[in-house]
């Protein structure tokens, strides 16, 4: 019998690993020993390893000089490497949008937006980080390219956890008026099965996002 790992393993491994980087369960810095991982998932260093090297092509860990992987800092001049780059490729979305659009997603949709409202008095940035992704994730949904989804997934994990780590020093009330701005123009372009305009939406906030990053991190100091 191989001893090599199975794909589903060391998927759910990388994937587990990656949720909780975005949300910053695992923050900048902190360190990922294979043993303990190993023990958690019940499974041999083996599959902990290929997941470790899927994360570190994703620019998520590094590691360390002497061995060991800690989670990677925050690299802003990657971050807009991949803004510029998911931006692109929302553009492409209108070339594949499913038509119609399964009624699902719309529903799927309007759930994530009820949570969001009930989720702003909390003034929690890991469970508004949650729903952004279950956002992101309906909207991929939608897409019927599966080499499409694979790539804009990756590249939106690599970013997510940004929004996530500024959110504490940002305008709270604003930043929830934009996301459920964003839900309501999705909607109506959703049920409208306008694909051209679903990708404008995407590529608009995405711009939006990327230029309030911009304004935070360049402002005084004092």
């Amino acid at each position: 019998m191989s001893d090599k790992p199975s794909r589903s393993t060391v998927e759910a491994i990388y994937e587990e690993l990656r949720d909780r980087i975005c949300l910053l369960d695992l923050p900048p810095g902190a360190p990922l020993r294979e043993q303990a991982i190993a023990e958690e998932f019940g499974v041999s260093r083996t599959p902990v390893r290929e997941a470790l090297t899927m994360l570190r092509i994703d620019g998520l860990v590094v590691r360390r000089e002497g061995g060991g992987t800690t989670v990677s800092t925050v690299d802003l001049k990657r971050m807009r490497d991949v803004y510029a780059l998911r931006i692109k490729l929302s553009e492409l979305i209108a070339d594949f949008l499913k038509n119609p659009v399964p009624g699902h997603i719309p529903d799927e949709l309007r759930k994530i937006r009820q949570r969001v409202v009930d989720a702003a008095p909390t003034r929690d940035p890991k469970l508004l980080g949650e729903l952004y992704t279950e956002l992101h994730e309906a909207l991929l949904d939608a897409i019927a390219n599966e080499t499409l989804k694979q790539i804009s997934d990756r590249l939106y994990r690599q970013t997510a956890r940004v929004w996530v780590q500024l959110l504490p020093e940002m305008d709270w009330d604003e930043e929830v008026r934009i996301f459920l701005d964003e839900i309501d123009e999705s909607l109506e372009a959703l049920e409208g099965n306008a694909a051209r305009h679903v990708a404008e939406i995407r590529s608009k906030h995405m711009i939006m996002l990327l230029n309030r990053f911009n304004e935070y991190l360049t402002r005084p100091l004092i």
